[in-house]
């Protein structure tokens, strides 16, 4: 007979029968480091920079960034961990990607909740105090509509594919740790 599916799923040394599983996890974290970084970079420039947010504009910033930095952080750990082959980082970076799942999901939600709830009228305010030209505010509040609901097709269609990529990402993290032993 051949192996168990305990060998199938945990101890093979290739993911899709041809890609080095420590390869692999090189390059998820790596790429997660890089990408990370600059939203985390860009969500703390954010808060940093407006101060016209408000208090519920400025938690779902500042919990985004949180919750970015704690991605770059977790990744640059399962990179080191992949390279020097030590078994307790990618097994941190594997329980840590878990984690981060689930505080995405929250925290995506609730800042999905507040740039699709944002009033109407602090758009027209918005528009109304920069441009003074009629035709151009309208515009102006045309495009921050379209803008909001391309933030939330963009948002809705990221959260999906991470919804969609954890067990195959965690079955080839959870392979590498279970490599190096």
């Amino acid at each position: 007979m051949g192996r168990g599916i305990i060998y199938w799923i945990f101890q093979r040394p290739k993911f899709c029968c041809c890609l080095p599983v420590r390869a692999c996890v090189i390059i998820m974290s790596l790429l997660g480091l890089v990408l990370a970084s600059l939203l985390s970079i860009i969500l703390w420039f954010e808060v940093a920079s407006t101060h016209t947010l408000t208090g519920s504009e400025r938690a779902a910033f500042i919990g985004a960034g949180v919750v970015e930095s704690l991605l770059a952080l977790l990744s640059a750990v399962g990179f080191i961990g992949a390279i020097v082959r030590k078994q307790t980082f990618v097994t941190a970076y594997c329980i840590g990607l878990y984690i981060h799942f689930v505080l995405n999901l929250g925290v995506a939600g609730y800042f999905l909740f507040v740039i699709v709830h944002a009033t109407h009228s602090d758009a027209v305010a918005a528009c109304q105090h920069a441009i003074t030209n009629t035709d151009a505010q309208g515009q102006c509040t045309n495009l921050l509509g379209v803008a909001k609901w391309i933030y939330v097709t963009v948002a809705s269609v990221l959260l999906f594919v991470e919804l969609c990529t954890p067990s195959p990402t965690l079955f080839v993290i959870a392979r590498a740790a279970h490599r190096i032993m």
